[in-house]
């Protein structure tokens, strides 16, 4: 019987030999083979496409089990679970989840298979226990029905990306030199920590410590040097300070600290001894041995602003007060805030002539007894205040920059006062007048110009004239001082480093600088005590000074037994009270016309005092030639 044929239509018959047997294949049987082979290699296309892409793609059942009925190989190179076990485990994937993770995770895909598809970031634990972030987006394919019955997604290794975001994170919240939470954290730490603590709660203490005179350190020793000295400042701070203190650099040479407990005033100030001696211990710095010390001040209180505030208010203070202490906040402060204001404000609007008067204190011959020189020394007579002391209002012109015309001022009408004396009493003939020099006009690119005409108005030659000029004046830009103090020693004006011994690179600016002498400070002169000699350092910076051909003038003489040792040991001019306090112009003539000042009497054998002061007016006019050490 010949087989039905029907007509396709197509030009080939509805059957044809089959290749099996020689039985007759249908034509819907071949178009069906045809589809099946073009979907095999549509898939094997497919599957070579998502097992080449840098994620696991994944296909879920929507049932109790969430049973897995696809996922890509990458699985294994993802988190180290072999794509066998992956599918056969149905518990490791909620296994593997971090356990901050889970719950988020579970209840996402708890929404997922309820139509609303998935779209979130997670951990999950790889099998050698590293942590790796996945973000994972899959949408829900629903059946004939409308029923949800499966999930189909891919999971995106993210964790370079998280770690980068993490890394800029801590970066925005970090210090890169120390590795503390910065300014902002710190801030919200204190935030927090005060929520924390509740309405009617202790509140919180913040400690400010700021690194005393570290600007000397940068400029002496360099930015780098510099850094390490912070750097180890922060590693101190993290060993003294227990753990729950939140420890933080908040500015270049600023730190903080947050002290959280029932009682944070008790806590704050241990913590704030502690911070003191972390810091005794010296740190080495290019071979040299220095001494970092901390203003800290501590203030409790239970707003974010307030505190910082006052916590500010107390660490000025503790500078204010000698710096290397810490000083706890008191209501006082605010006063002292207030009244610095307003004697800002009264700086501004005092009248030169009329308000400010400067007072002399008499330089003396240790050995004779005579006077041959003279230290000019600011005075405010404040029209309802009274005498303001200077260091009252001298830090704030310097700060305010008032300091510039008044220092101008102080130049000429000192210069006015020698050339006057020198004309009306015989003694002051061979006398020298010293001025104090601030930062703010070493800086002013015209103070050169304003000593030859201060000198030029009083008819004065230049060695009458000594500038007195602090290390902290010097620092600030060093190249640029060094520039206009040759300038100033080759007009033939006297230079003197003031307050020598109180600072890092005192010897640095002697060997570098055309100084014609140095100061012994006053802290230097009252480690003489009564009941033994000099003690080495005083010793050994009149040595230096000897070594270096430089004059050596002492200040702060206030005992016999301290002016004794000073003669003993060759230091040849000084001043204190032991002679004469700070005089107006009318009571030094008078102790000028006396000769010798009280409290000094000439040492055996030693030359006449005015003999003396001519020797003194002719060695400074010499250039002095000085060995490098």
């Amino acid at each position: 019987m010949a087989a039905h044929t029907a007509d396709t239509g197509v030009g080939f018959p509805a059957t044809f030999p089959g290749a099996s047997g020689g039985a007759a294949v249908t034509h819907a049987d071949a178009v069906l083979r045809a589809s099946e082979e073009r979907l095999r290699v549509a898939e094997e296309r497919f599957r070579a496409l998502v097992e080449q892409l840098p994620l696991v793609v994944y296909v879920d059942a929507i049932d109790d089990e969430s049973s897995n009925i696809y996922s890509s190989p990458q699985v294994e190179a993802m988190l180290g679970y072999p794509l066998d076990e992956w599918k056969r485990d149905r518990e490791l994937f909620v296994r593997i989840l971090h356990p901050e993770d889970r719950e988020t995770v579970l209840d996402a895909h708890r929404r997922a298979h309820e139509g609303d598809g998935l779209s979130l970031e997670y951990r999950l634990i790889a099998r050698d226990g590293s942590v790796v972030w996945v973000h994972d987006e899959a949408r829900t394919i629903l059946g004939p029905s409308g029923v949800p019955v499966a999930l189909q997604g891919y999971l995106l290794d993210v964790t370079e990306k998280r770690e980068a975001e993490e890394r800029l994170r801590h970066q925005a919240f970090h210090d890169p030199l120390t590795g503390l939470p910065n300014r902002a954290l710190f801030k919200q730490r204190v935030e927090e920590a005060i929520a924390r603590s509740g309405p009617g709660g202790p509140g919180v203490a913040v400690l400010i410590l700021d690194i005393d005179d570290f600007k000397t350190v940068n400029d002496r020793f360099g930015h780098m040097d510099a850094d390490a000295v912070l750097y180890d400042v922060g590693s101190r701070l993290r060993v003294a300070l227990p753990p729950t203190v939140t420890v933080a650099r908040i500015g270049g040479d600023e730190f903080a600290a947050l002290v959280e407990s029932d009682d944070p005033g008790g806590d704050a100030g241990k913590a704030a001894g502690a911070v003191c001696e972390a810091l005794r211990a010296p740190t080495q710095m290019a071979g040299v041995e220095i001494f970092v010390t901390a203003s800290v001040g501590v203030a409790t209180g239970d707003d974010v602003d307030g505190v910082f505030r006052r916590a500010d208010l107390a660490m000025y203070r503790a500078k204010a007060n000698g710096k290397a202490q810490s000083v706890v906040y008191d209501r006082s402060l605010d006063d002292a805030v207030g009244e610095r204001l307003a004697l800002l404000g009264e700086l501004r609007r005092a009248r030169v002539e009329e308000e400010f008067v400067l007072h002399y204190q008499p330089v003396v011959d240790l050995q004779t007894g005579a006077v041959v020189g003279a230290e000019a020394l600011l005075r405010w007579a404040h029209p309802t205040r009274g005498i303001v002391a200077p260091n009252d209002f001298v830090p704030i012109a310097e700060e305010s920059g008032l300091i510039v015309p008044l220092g101008c001022w102080v130049l000429q009408e000192a210069c006015n006062q020698l050339a006057a004396w020198r004309a009306s009493e015989p003694a002051a003939r061979a006398l020298h007048m010293s001025v104090n020099v601030s930062a703010r006009q070493l800086q002013a690119t015209a103070f050169v110009d304003e000593v030859r005409a201060a000198l030029a108005t009083a008819g004065l030659e230049p060695q009458a004239l000594v500038l007195e000029i602090t290390e902290a004046a010097v620092v600030h830009d060093p190249a640029s001082a060094a520039e206009m103090l040759a300038a100033l020693r080759s007009m033939g004006v006297g230079l003197v480093l003031d307050d020598f011994g109180t600072g890092y690179s005192s010897l640095a600016m002697l060997d570098a600088l055309p100084f014609d002498g140095m100061k012994l400070d006053r802290t230097s002169v009252m480690r003489i005590g009564d009941s033994g000699g000099a003690v080495p350092l005083v010793r050994a910076i009149v040595d230096l000074g000897r070594a270096l051909g430089l004059s050596l003038v002492a200040e702060g003489i206030e005992s016999e037994h301290q002016l004794a040792e000073l003669r003993r040991l060759g230091v040849r001019e000084g001043q204190g009270f032991r002679f004469a306090r700070p005089l107006p112009a009318s009571g030094f003539e008078e102790l000028l016309r006396e000769g010798v000042v009280p409290g000094c009497a000439p040492v055996r054998g030693a030359a006449g005092g005015r003999r003396h002061a001519r020797e003194q007016l002719s060695r400074a006019s010499r250039p002095v030639e000085r060995p490098k050490v």
